[in-house]
């Protein structure tokens, strides 16, 4: 005998429809609170994003603040330390010698990902000669190096050199010279013991021609100044330049 399928009635059909309606509004709500929940997140990932950003930012303006300290306060007095130029001693001597450029190539580490490097660049600037192969010089200027050379004044070669000893507290680093030779005139400049709070001194720089260029400067102060990102101090002697 055929079997014979009972049709649903309407109030079967009024029930399902419920029910399919209550299954979407369920649906609806899961999406919207999972929305809700994505975008939180979003929000969140993005305040601590830029919280980061800001971070750096601020850390970034401080180094920039403390490095630009200490070329004023350090590495300008400490050329007159260095180079031993004083009005008393010889205002016009040659320093052709004396103060080489150092050319640096360098490859800082990636701060989001620190097991990358960033693009190479390359900047410069000076040193003094302390010993026939032995220059000293910042440690800012020869940071995360892979190439250093120095370069006499009004001269096209340039000598490769090696970093011998660096530190960051300080901003000194020392440089030797690899392949130094006979025909390379350097001549060494003298350490002074002491500088007078009162000493003129002169600053010498490269032009655009690479010839020596140099003015006069006065020692206005001269103190011990605790490190701002470090523990220990430094001597540190301001200067002014016409």
């Amino acid at each position: 005998m055929p079997m014979r399928l009972k049709r649903p009635s309407p109030c079967c059909w009024s029930n399902m429809g419920c029910r399919r309606e209550r299954g979407f509004d369920i649906l609806g709500r899961l999406f919207r609170a999972t929305g809700e929940l994505i975008a939180l997140l979003l929000r969140t990932t993005g305040r601590c994003r830029l919280q980061h950003l800001q971070h750096r930012k601020q850390e970034a303006m401080q180094n920039k603040r403390y490095i630009s300290g200490r070329r004023i306060g350090i590495a300008a007095g400490l050329a007159g330390l260095l180079l031993q130029i004083s009005a008393v001693s010889s205002p016009g001597a040659e320093y052709e010698n004396s103060v080489v450029r150092v050319l640096v190539t360098a490859q800082h580490y990636d701060a989001f990902l620190p097991w990358q490097k960033t693009q190479t660049r390359s900047r410069q600037g000076y040193g003094v000669v302390v010993r026939d192969d032995l220059i000293i010089t910042t440690e800012n200027l020869v940071r995360n190096h892979t190439l250093v050379q120095v370069q006499k004044t009004q001269s096209g070669r340039k000598l490769q050199a090696a970093v011998e000893q660096a530190d960051a507290a300080t901003d000194l680093a020392l440089l030797r010279i690899i392949d130094i030779d006979d025909s390379i005139e350097l001549e060494p400049m003298e350490l002074l013991d002491h500088l007078d709070d009162t000493a003129s001194i002169e600053l010498v720089q490269f032009d655009e021609t690479s010839a020596i260029q140099h003015g006069k400067a006065d020692v206005v102060n001269t103190s011990v100044v605790n490190l701002p990102v470090a523990v220990g101090s430094v001597l540190s002697i301001r200067v002014l330049s016409d």
